[in-house]
């Protein structure tokens, strides 16, 4: 059920940063983001429903792939490093547990014990968030949001 849980997890955070780099963005690169965002976002929710992770030769290549394009979009001065570091954790995760579940080979799904994947999916959460957060304050929109307890006036609540 890890296998499962935390990829999709990752995949989805990794989905809310490409957002975010796209809404900062030139068109040209806002548009493949984005694109790249959802597709992020399909396939945790592909992998949370499947039994075994799906296509796990497929996942693994387009998780580094991910990584190599995140890299020339740092060259290219559209993705920062802080979103480029979190995104990297992130693809490396599900490329992981791709790998994992390669190596696992075919298997009957195995019943979990309700305690252990509530854990899974906590601990999990609980990771792709301190991923994520620190990220999304690096990108255009973090970096132009009002700090919290305060209006666009600059005023203090």
């Amino acid at each position: 059920m890890v296998l499962r849980i935390w990829p999709a997890l990752a995949s989805w955070g990794a989905g809310l940063i490409l957002f975010a780099v796209a809404a900062g963005a030139p068109p040209w690169a806002a548009v493949a983001l984005c694109l790249w965002a959802v597709a992020t976002f399909g396939w945790g929710v592909i992998a949370l429903r499947a039994v075994r992770l799906p296509a796990p030769r497929t996942t693994l290549a387009c998780a580094l792939g991910a990584v190599a394009v995140g890299l020339v979009l740092v060259l290219a001065g559209t993705l920062g490093p802080v979103p480029f570091a979190a995104l990297t954790v992130l693809h490396l995760l599900v490329a992981g547990c791709a790998a994992a579940s390669l190596r696992r080979g075919p298997s009957a799904a195995r019943h979990e014990r309700p305690g252990r994947t509530v854990f899974a999916l906590v601990a999990g959460a609980l990771a792709v968030a301190a991923l994520t957060t620190p990220a999304l304050a690096f990108t255009e929109p973090g970096s132009s949001a009002v700090p919290h307890g305060e209006d666009p006036g600059g005023h203090r609540h």
